[in-house]
């Protein structure tokens, strides 16, 4: 009787430890769930892309041409459609700067240039300008910086439209750093 009793005791002993590794298990696979959406809610994410110095005309909605990039990590660089794609969302800082080269002409010479997500125009404030009243040759250097909510899969580029008269442009940069997480009421509607 005892040996069946030690048996029985043995079994139960056994059940709870199968019992006690099973739950244990659990937990390490929530911890890790867990620790995987906090790592995605704060990774850190940047990047930049950069144009040569030779002049190129600014055309009517055609992207900013960028022919490098600078560090990246959790975005990607596009060479064949000019954009960097965030692969985490987050509120990131955007900032876009060039040099805007104006001709010597007896006519007025401007341009708008748009950060666009996803191709989309999506608020007049990250619009960026350069003019000039004629009868000079001019090198402007502009840019714009802003914060955004993006989502993951998110694309950037800086578009150049309402062009009057003959605009070239060199010396592009384009650059994203991750700054926190997605705020609710400031992000971009899909």
């Amino acid at each position: 009787m005892q040996i069946e009793e030690g048996n029985g005791a043995e079994s139960q002993t056994h059940k709870r430890n199968r019992q006690r590794a099973r739950n244990v298990s659990v937990l390490v696979g929530l911890i890790l769930t867990v620790s995987i959406l906090m790592f995605k809610l704060t990774a850190p994410a940047f990047g930049s892309l950069y144009g040569n110095a030779e002049s190129s005309p600014a055309i009517d909605e055609v992207p900013i041409e960028f022919d490098a990039h600078g560090p990246l990590l959790n975005t990607d660089f596009d060479p064949a459609t000019n954009t960097i794609t965030v692969q985490n969302s987050g509120v990131y800082e955007v900032t876009a700067s060039l040099s805007v080269l104006f001709p010597d002409s007896p006519s007025a010479q401007q341009a708008f240039f748009f950060i666009r997500v996803n191709d989309a125009f999506f608020t007049p404030d990250v619009a960026f300008e350069a003019a000039v009243n004629g009868n000079a040759s001019l090198v402007l250097n502009t840019g714009k910086t802003i914060q955004i909510g993006l989502h993951a899969g998110d694309n950037l580029s800086v578009v150049p439209t309402g062009i009057v008269g003959e605009v070239n442009y060199r010396l592009a940069s384009l650059t994203v750093i991750r700054i926190g997480p997605l705020v609710a009421d400031h992000h971009l509607d899909k």
